[in-house]
């Protein structure tokens, strides 16, 4: 949940030819942001950008529990006083070509008793990227590749991480937003902390679906942000 989460450290692991580039425009709330993104094309293609609204979805307390994002494209005018453009210090990349998506999410369930400790990620995407005058059979090609590398850095990092440790970019981060995010996430997952794979075992005063837990829970200990990468 740590690498998703982190926006400002993406570039950090994906493929250098893809020139990979993202901004949180705004934090809409905890776990809800907006996001411009964009990415190299092969020759004679421009860059694309995109500005997504990705929102996670706590599904824990669901038969089969797990964390949604869900992501799409706004409407222009979805957001009055936010500029959905390119940020100003990103503007002079040259002619860059607006993608939408049309609807895209991820499901994350958390790993069982099972070791070594696993996690499954199912990962849907209907992306528009605009390339016109294009057969069929290349624009499905063109999509599954851009998709498949960057699901592709996304995995090798998560088991970097698990395997490394957090670097310090990532505790900085987590440290930064410790009381905001991190412990709230710390506390949605305990179930799994010791690898039950049980609902049941949520603990007292546990929101069992969408909301916010109840203030005054146990927060974790300090320390211990590395499990944080287990997802």
């Amino acid at each position: 949940m740590t690498v998703s989460n982190e926006v400002p450290l993406l570039h950090t692991f994906m493929p250098a030819f893809l020139g990979f580039e993202a901004v949180t425009l705004k934090q809409v709330s905890r776990f809800r942001q907006l996001v411009w993104m964009r990415v190299r094309l092969p020759p004679p293609f421009a860059p694309r950008d995109v500005v997504i609204d990705a929102m996670g979805v706590d599904c824990l307390g669901e038969p089969e529990p797990g964390i949604m994002i869900v992501v799409r494209t706004p409407e222009p005018d979805a957001w009055p006083g936010v500029d959905l453009d390119a940020p100003s210090d990103r503007r002079d990349a040259g002619w860059t070509v607006r993608a939408t998506v049309a609807l895209a999410g991820a499901f994350v369930a958390p790993g069982g008793s099972a070791e070594p400790a696993t996690s499954s990620f199912v990962n849907l995407v209907n992306i528009d990227p605009n390339l016109r005058f294009l057969p069929t059979w290349l624009f499905n090609w063109l999509n599954r590749k851009l998709v498949w590398y960057a699901f592709d850095a996304f995995r090798r990092q998560v088991k970097t991480l698990h395997t490394d440790g957090l670097s310090d970019a990532y505790l900085d981060r987590i440290r930064d937003q410790r009381d905001t995010v991190y412990d709230e996430l710390d506390r949605r997952l305990a179930p799994w902390e010791h690898k039950k794979d049980n609902v049941d075992a949520y603990p007292p005063g546990w929101s069992n679906g969408g909301t916010t837990a109840e203030d005054g829970d146990a927060r974790a200990d300090d320390g211990e942000e590395t499990k944080l990468a287990t997802l």
